[in-house]
Parts: C-alpha cells; sequence; structure tokens
C-alpha cells in the first residue's frame, strides 16, 4: 500500500512539475501584425494575427537558412494564420504590404531568429538576418550595413566553428565588397593555414586558387588550377575548366565536343549547354543539328525563351522574319499559354507562388509582344489584335491598352473602339491619346450623336470612382517637420507652410514616370496660381548618383530650365552612413514618383504613388479631388 501511495504521490509532482514547465507565450507585435510569441522553436506552430484593416494587404515570409531566402505566402482566414518553421532554418523574415506600401519598419524590416527544440539559436542566424537586407529585403524598403554583416558573420565563427568552416570562402567574397583592407589580411592568413596543410582535397585546393584570385595573383591561381585538374580529371575544376572553353568556344565542331565531355563528366547534368549548343549550329546554318538539339529541351518553358531569344535577334538585326522566325515566334507563346505548371516553368525559391506566377507572366507576355511585333511586320493586324487581347489581361497597363485601341483604330474598328475605351478611361488606365482616339472613333460610329455629352460621362465616371476610393483611404497622420534649401540655396521649412494646403511631388533626376508627370503638375501650377492657400513642393529625393551637392543642383536647374517649369524644388538631405534621405524616410517614401498632399491642419490626407507620361487630364482630376477633400 506504502508503495502505491509514493508512485502516486510521484506521478502527482512528475504531472505538476510538467505543467510547470509548460512554456508561457509572449506574443510579438511586429507593425499591424502579432504573433502568439516572440520565441519561433523548430516544428512548434505559432500563430500570427492580422490587426489591420485593409482588404487588399498583402503578406508572405523568408525562411532564412545561410544565404538562401526560401519564400512562402501568409494566407489568412478570419485575420488569423498558422505557421511552422521546420528544422535547418536559422531565421524568418516577414515581409507585410498594407494599404499599397511595403512595411519596412523603418528599413529593419521583421526578421526573427529561430531557435532549436532545445532553446538554442541555429548556427548562422546573426550573418543571416544581416545578410538579408542586402541580398532580399532592399526589394521591401529594407536598409542593410556591410560592417554589420561582416561583424555578423565573425559572431557567428565564433560561436559556430562549423558554420565558420562552411562559410570562409563567402567571408572574403564579403570582405571585398566592403572592407578590402581587412580582406587581404584574412586572405593571406588562410593561404598560410591552406598551405601548411599536408594533403589537400579537391575543395582545398579551389578555396586556395579563388583566395589568390581575390588578392590580385591570377598567375598563382592559374598555376594551382592546372596541377589540381592534371591530380583531379574528373574533378569540379576539370568541369569548370571544360564549361568555361565551351562558352568560349566559336567553332561548332569543337562545341560539341566539349559539350559530349561535360556531359559525360556530370553524367549528363549539363542540359544549360544544350540551347548554347542548338543556337551555334542555327548560327551556323545546319538546321538539323540545330532541330537535333532543340528536341532535346525539356521544358516547354525553356524551349520559348530560346525560340524568343532568337526572334529578338532576327529582329534587332532587320531580318526577314517570314517563315521559320514567325513560326518560331508563335511556338514561344503556344508552348506557354497554359500556364506557370504545364509550361515547365522553374520557380526561384527566393519567391512566393505570387511572385513566382507574376515573373511567369511577364516572361509569357514578352513572348506575346514578340509576336505581335512579327505580326506587325508582316501587315496582319488582326493576329496582332487578337494576341494584345490577351496580353492586356486585367486592363491595368496604360501601355498595353494604348497600343490595344492604336491597333483597333488602324484597323478601322471604331464601335470596338468606343466599347472598350471608355472601360479603360473610367479606371483610370486610360492615356489623354486614347481620349483622342475615342473621340473619332465616336464620330464615325455616331456622326450625329453628342460627343460632349459622350466625353463628360467618361470623366465624370473616372472622377467617382476616384472619390470613392479617395475617400476610403483618407489619412490623417501628422506631417514631419523639414528645414530644406531650395535652387537659390534659400532654407524652406514645412512650419512656414502651415495654414496651407501642401502638395509635396518627390521625384528624382532618373526617374521616368516622374518626369513624365511634370506636365500635368505645370498645368495644376498654372491652375491654381491665383490661390495662395494652395503650394505645390517638389522634392527632389533618392538622387544619390552625383559627386557633389553643387552638381545636382545644377542638373535639376538645368532640366526645370529647359523644359521651362516653374517649380518649387527642395533637395532632400542624405545621411552619410546609411546613404538613405532623410525627409524621403520621415514620409517614409520606398518609391517614386509619390505624391502626398498635407492639409491646412498640418495633417497627411493622401500618399498618392505613381505617374505616368500622356495621364494630364487623370492626374489634374485626382488632384483636384485630393486637393478639395483636403479642404472640406
Amino acid at each position: 500500500m506504502k508503495k502505491v501511495l509514493l508512485y502516486v504521490l510521484i506521478s502527482i509532482i512528475v504531472f505538476t512539475s510538467c505543467k510547470a514547465e509548460k512554456k508561457e507565450l509572449t506574443p510579438l507585435t511586429l507593425g499591424d501584425f502579432e504573433i502568439s510569441t516572440d520565441k519561433i522553436t523548430h516544428n512548434e506552430p505559432f500563430t500570427i494575427t492580422y490587426h489591420g484593416d485593409d482588404p487588399e494587404m498583402e503578406s508572405f515570409y523568408h525562411q532564412l537558412k545561410d544565404y538562401n531566402a526560401y519564400a512562402y505566402d501568409i494566407n489568412f482566414t478570419n485575420k488569423k494564420a498558422v505557421l511552422t518553421i521546420p528544422d535547418s532554418i536559422s531565421a524568418i523574415a516577414f515581409t507585410f504590404k498594407v494599404n499599397g506600401e511595403f512595411d519596412s519598419n523603418e528599413g529593419k524590416g521583421y526578421l526573427l531568429k529561430v531557435h532549436d527544440i532545445n532553446g538554442n539559436t541555429v548556427s548562422g542566424n546573426n550573418s543571416t538576418i544581416a545578410n538579408y537586407p542586402l541580398t532580399h529585403g532592399y526589394s521591401y524598403g529594407l536598409i542593410g550595413s556591410g560592417s554589420q554583416l561582416i561583424e555578423a558573420l565573425e559572431k557567428d565563427f565564433e560561436a559556430f566553428p562549423e558554420f565558420k568552416k562552411k562559410n570562409e570562402l563567402s567571408y572574403l567574397y564579403i570582405l571585398r565588397t566592403y572592407d578590402q583592407a581587412k580582406m587581404k589580411i584574412a586572405a593571406e592568413e588562410k593561404i598560410k593555414e591552406l598551405e601548411a596543410k599536408e594533403d589537400l582535397d579537391e575543395n582545398d585546393y579551389s578555396i586556395l586558387l579563388q583566395t589568390y584570385e581575390l588578392i590580385g595573383k591570377p598567375k598563382l591561381a592559374d598555376s594551382i588550377k592546372k596541377m589540381v585538374i592534371r591530380k583531379f580529371p574528373d574533378g569540379k575544376i576539370k568541369i569548370e575548366n571544360l564549361t568555361s572553353e565551351f562558352y568560349n568556344t566559336q567553332d561548332v565542331v569543337k562545341k560539341e565536343q566539349l559539350f559530349k565531355q561535360i556531359q559525360a563528366k556530370t553524367n549528363g547534368g549539363f542540359n544549360f549547354g544544350i540551347s548554347a549548343l542548338a543556337i551555334a549550329y542555327y548560327e551556323a546554318g545546319n538546321m538539323d543539328a540545330f532541330h537535333t538539339y532543340v528536341d532535346l529541351i525539356e521544358s516547354p518553358f525553356e524551349k520559348a525563351s530560346f525560340f524568343n531569344t532568337i526572334v529578338n535577334q532576327a529582329l534587332s538585326a532587320g531580318k526577314n522574319v517570314d517563315g521559320f522566325i514567325s513560326n518560331i515566334a508563335k511556338q514561344s507563346v503556344e508552348l506557354t499559354k497554359g500556364g506557370m505548371l504545364s509550361s515547365g516553368y522553374q520557380k526561384q525559391l527566393s519567391l512566393t507562388e505570387n511572385e513566382n506566377e507574376e515573373k511567369f507572366n511577364q516572361k509569357h507576355d514578352a513572348f506575346l509582344e514578340t509576336y505581335i511585333n512579327i505580326s506587325l511586320k508582316q501587315g496582319n493586324l488582326k493576329e496582332a489584335i487578337k494576341h494584345q487581347e490577351l496580353l492586356i489581361r486585367d486592363g491595368y497597363n496604360l501601355y498595353l491598352n494604348d497600343k490595344y485601341i492604336e491597333y483597333l483604330m488602324a484597323d478601322n474598328q471604331f464601335k470596338l473602339v468606343t466599347d472598350k475605351a471608355p472601360e479603360f478611361l473610367t479606371k483610370g488606365t486610360g492615356t489623354d491619346q486614347m481620349l483622342v482616339a475615342f473621340k473619332k472613333a465616336y464620330k464615325h460610329v455616331n456622326p450625329n450623336g453628342n460627343l460632349k455629352e459622350a466625353v463628360a460621362n467618361i470623366e465624370n465616371k473616372y472622377a467617382e470612382k476616384e472619390l470613392e476610393y479617395l475617400k476610403k483611404t483618407m489619412l490623417n497622420e501628422d506631417a514631419p517637420d523639414f528645414t530644406l534649401k531650395n535652387l537659390d540655396g534659400k532654407e524652406v521649412t514645412m512650419a512656414s507652410l502651415k495654414g496651407k494646403t501642401v502638395i509635396l511631388d518627390f521625384w528624382a533626376t532618373w526617374c521616368g514616370p516622374c518626369k513624365a508627370s511634370f506636365p500635368g503638375m505645370q498645368k495644376l501650377i498654372e491652375k491654381y496660381k491665383d490661390n495662395e492657400n494652395i503650394v505645390f513642393v517638389f522634392i527632389n529625393t533618392l538622387d544619390s548618383g552625383f559627386k557633389t551637392y553643387e552638381d545636382r543642383v545644377k542638373t535639376v536647374t538645368n532640366y526645370m530650365v529647359k523644359k521651362k517649369f516653374n517649380f518649387n524644388n527642395l533637395f532632400d538631405t542624405m545621411d552619410e552612413d546609411t546613404k538613405s534621405f532623410d525627409l524621403a524616410s520621415k514620409y517614409n517614401i520606398n518609391s517614386i514618383p509619390t505624391k502626398i498632399v498635407i492639409a491646412p491642419n498640418g495633417k497627411v490626407k493622401f500618399k498618392s504613388l505613381g505617374g505616368g507620361a500622356g495621364q494630364d487630364n487623370a492626374l489634374i482630376t485626382k488632384m483636384d479631388l485630393m486637393i478639395r477633400l483636403a479642404n472640406p
């Protein structure tokens, strides 16, 4: 009986202890999101919750391992999603796009270390996190630092010897980019270490010759390479040498011999060489050999890409596009029309499913555009129109929509123009030139119709749609203050403009869409020139390609004079350490052109991204509405 009581007592103690050891989760806030724990652990599910109200919010995350990033979409149900991180992943990076903008967390992003089941951090997570903004995160507004990456690598090397052994060469290449003096010291130490080693394997020799190349000793590297090729005739360096020779030789017979050698040494793994050999035979005029190798390209997408390359070369060279060229251009379209999966498209692991789909569509659209150009060269307008209809997809690309209407006009399909052009124009995805085409087509279709009323109907529908959207996206944020110099070197402050409606237009000299919107902005300035309570201010920013500030001012001044724009232009200041621009950072400007509308009470009411050529009417309507809403 005593034994039974003792067993029960032990069971209670063990149960109580287990209960006491149960992890208490501490939620972590990431902008508008919250995850259920601040400590991510391998194979332990956690919940992420969205607390915002943007119905078009987008989110995904990267699982990070060494220098690789594997992307996954986050699929929310009732604003919640459950994620699980597998073994070997050392960190994760969340990316959120809310109200049309990436939340960069002031350039820091949302990067979290991952722990193993024992609660230990995974090897290499410091450098993995420091590397991400430099290699992937910059696309989403993250700001990286080479010195921070070096520091993180050295920290990981000290903590994880195996990680150091695996990444020493990468470390040298990173030092070459960010700290060459340190790279030379580290490289010399590595060379001494390897030269002192009695028996080097091929990997050791590979590191040694690359290190010699890094410190500018190519002759030593070449001598090592020759010796390694003799010592390891079927090794990696021998194959790399053959591959280099394969791509460099112009002799098609020798190229084929090299191809067969590499295939033999890699067990048929040199598929990249197939298309290079096929095009070599095409250029040599041996079409039988060309087709033999084209038939070896298994992926429909790769074959389509190959054909498209040949077609574009023919177009650039002004060659006859009838027959063979026209045929393979059409094949490129047919091979990929079934979509990403059926086309054998190889996804990029660093991209999400949606991003891969978008990238595939861009490629397929390029094939369509090439075939459309061929059709136009052949005078086959109807074929061009048929494929342009496929190309415009959802109708949000101004250029493609414009071309579609242009082709319809050239083919005298005026009725279709009067049907399609209003669809684009009322969505804001048509240009001023499209409106001109609509007017011409309308006169053909309705010679006695009321054109003025038809145009007004289009303009009113666009304004109604835009007004509805602007009301939904209206902001109420404090406008950050600034003190910036204008073209004359005089300081202008945001505080001095309080009490007025201020429109800030962020732009750069390299930004085509920014400058394309300037004619419309000039018209707005003229329209409001007598209203002293409405001020337009142009902020030159993200313009780091100048040697001196004076060069930047001179370039902007000359451009304004040449184009006859009387803009009140200010120059954003740049942080020399981070290379970020101060006012752009304050207003969270990640892309340009961006127009900010500030109400007289100093509150930011609108942040409008994008712009382009030929949309003066739409731009003026939109700006008018924003100015009106900022002044209730």
